[in-house]
């Protein structure tokens, strides 16, 4: 009897925890969502669109859906991803006015030109991206552009900040669903993960590329989105699910996301596909047996995409890039650091300089504009440089995490290495982020104490060493 009685108060008090646990999540997400709306109602009245507020509750709504069965540690780190989320976008915004004129990239880039060519979109009656007639590289990000912009025009005319919002919201969801792999496929702590989301959505790097109207963010959430459903898609009985038990919603989300990729981006899904081979090998360590075969599948697949012509296409979008980069060194008389890396032949040694470079990329020469900050874009190339020193103190991490090879690291690669070969875009590597995450910090709190410090020295020493290379090289 008296055991009974203890086993019943036992189970009151976890419920009373559990009790209070959603208590404080409920709280919190009103907290969000009152918040939200309130803000971006004042935003409304300021810029005289309705737009911003019509596309801050798409963006809640998205958030909350992922947010889905979380608790309230995890809804107060997405008040303040928010929160931190706000002052970029702003210090980006009027940054570019400032020395620009324009609130764009440089004060008109992509950026520029997708609102420029959904509005000739819209002019056409065009619904469906397949029905642009134009020639870009983007029609389902023009597609989904126009219906934002017609969800907003329902009411008032659109305005360039709604979709920069919305974007913000996109980064919150990639650092959710971040945080459930972590928990989930990895097993890694509350406090880990949770670091891991952090990381992801308050990085100055992360923020300053979604605080512009590119697809980078909305790539880099269709990739992860489609990597966790490939974990729900092929998860054994004792594993975690991401997002659903079903394996045909799984299918039906991995094929949908798939779709819109390759309108989005086109080289999307192809990775979608090495992304799902890559999830087959689930949890195991990769060995000699695992390299055999996975280089038996990559020749197939080579092969294939040579008779279909895939091979092609990406081999002169390659060229494309290199003409254009080298084009842009002439011109702009770059130093000798740029020219050694972009203009050496990519076999044998440029493959090298480029994945060394792309590590520790964009380089922080920003740090020197803690002298004068004289706009809000000078705020934002401080923040972007201590985010890369970050990045390069934690480099030692990712290169320990190497003594066991598993998905997470091709997945790296499988992102990391295109873009060095090819575009070497600033914007691209938020694609890899999330990944890159995982590898440094799964390896930094798997050692010890003195090992964390002695690593972090390494980091330090190393970027000391950078920074007197990159100096004799600037002055050659």
């Amino acid at each position: 009897m008296r055991a009974l009685q203890l086993k019943r108060e036992h189970q009151m008090r976890d419920n009373v925890v559990v009790l209070r646990t959603k208590k404080s999540t409920y709280s919190m997400i009103l907290i969000y969502i009152i918040g939200i709306l309130v803000i971006s109602s004042i935003l409304s009245i300021m810029y005289s669109s309705i737009s911003i507020l019509i596309l801050e509750i798409l963006g809640l709504a998205l958030v909350l859906l992922f947010q889905k069965q979380e608790d309230a540690v995890v809804t107060r780190a997405i008040i303040l991803i928010k929160c931190i989320s706000y002052i970029f976008i702003f210090l980006v915004f009027y940054g570019n006015i400032q020395e620009y004129g324009a609130p764009y990239y440089h004060g008109g880039s992509d950026d520029l030109d997708f609102e420029i060519y959904t509005m000739e979109f819209i002019k056409n009656n065009y619904i469906w991206p397949w029905e642009y007639k134009g020639i870009h590289n983007a029609k389902g990000m023009l597609s989904l552009f126009a219906s934002l912009i017609r969800i907003s025009n329902i009411f008032e005319t659109y305005h360039t900040l709604a979709f920069r919002l919305l974007n913000m919201d996109i980064l919150i969801c990639i650092s959710i669903i971040l945080y459930k792999i972590c928990r989930r496929d990895l097993r890694m702590s509350k406090k880990v993960s949770l670091i891991c989301m952090l990381t992801m959505g308050l990085l100055p790097n992360s923020l300053f590329l979604t605080s512009f109207v590119f697809r980078d963010t909305i790539c880099c959430f269709l990739i992860i989105t489609f990597f966790a459903f490939s974990l729900d898609f092929i998860k054994k009985e004792d594993s975690e699910i991401i997002f659903t038990k079903n394996r045909f919603v799984a299918l039906f989300m991995m094929l949908f996301i798939s779709f819109c990729g390759y309108w989005i981006r086109k080289e999307l899904f192809y990775l979608n596909i090495l992304i799902f081979i890559v999830s087959l090998i689930g949890n195991r360590k990769i060995g000699v047996k695992e390299i055999l075969i996975g280089s038996c599948i990559v020749i197939m697949l080579l092969f294939v995409f040579y008779r279909i012509g895939i091979l092609d296409f990406f081999i002169n979008k390659m060229e494309r890039y290199r003409v254009y980069r080298t084009k842009l060194i002439n011109e702009n008389g770059s130093n000798y650091i740029y020219r050694m890396i972009f203009l050496t032949p990519l076999f044998p040694f440029g493959i090298i300089y480029r994945i060394l470079f792309g590590l520790v990329s964009p380089l922080p020469t920003g740090i020197l504009k803690i002298l004068s900050f004289n706009s809000g874009l000078s705020v934002c190339d401080f923040l972007i440089a201590l985010g890369t020193l970050f990045q390069i103190i934690m480099l030692p991490f990712l290169v320990i995490s190497l003594k066991k090879i598993d998905k997470y690291h091709i997945l790296f690669l499988l992102i990391f290495l295109p873009i060095v070969i090819s575009t070497f875009t600033f914007r691209h590597f938020i694609l890899l982020y999330p990944f890159l995450f995982i590898l440094v910090y799964r390896s930094f709190f798997s050692v010890s104490r003195g090992y964390k410090q002695l690593y972090v020295m390494i980091g330090i020493c190393s970027l000391f060493l950078m920074g007197v290379m990159y100096m004799m090289f600037i002055l050659l």
